[in-house]
């Protein structure tokens, strides 16, 4: 079931860090809001300062990769739109079309990762819950 009307939908990625030196583990949260209508979402990571070395975005299944961004090193990334390389990222080739869904948008960082599903209800992107 889709969350309530509005623009954007917010979905909490709980993440864990582990400090290894110190033996230490705390949780960090990561925010992903998406806005944008059909065919042009955007995501936006919140929260935790996201430090970003890798963001796919997934059939929800798992079986397809309609894009792929990697940095070689850490890269703050507060917003990217879909199918846009963001400044310091690579990508593995163009971005697939993308449809109503659901997919998944996984990202990932040092000491960090994180996943949310979302798909298109009424013309808009919206968060799945878990």
């Amino acid at each position: 079931m889709l969350m309530s009307q509005g623009l954007r939908r917010v979905a909490t990625m709980a993440v864990i860090v582990c400090l290894g030196a110190t033996g230490l583990s705390c949780s960090r949260e990561v925010d992903v809001t998406i806005s944008g209508s059909e065919g042009a979402p955007k995501f936006q990571l919140k929260g935790a300062k996201a430090c970003v070395t890798a963001l796919t975005i997934r059939t929800d299944d798992g079986a397809t990769a309609l894009w792929h961004l990697g940095a070689r090193d850490c890269r703050n990334l507060s917003e990217v739109a879909y199918g846009v390389t963001p400044e310091g990222f690579w990508d593995r080739g163009p971005a697939r079309e993308i449809g109503a869904g659901p997919y998944r948008i996984n990202a990932s960082g040092p000491g960090w990762r994180g996943s949310a599903r979302f798909a298109i209800a009424n013309g808009k992107y919206k968060i799945i819950p878990e």
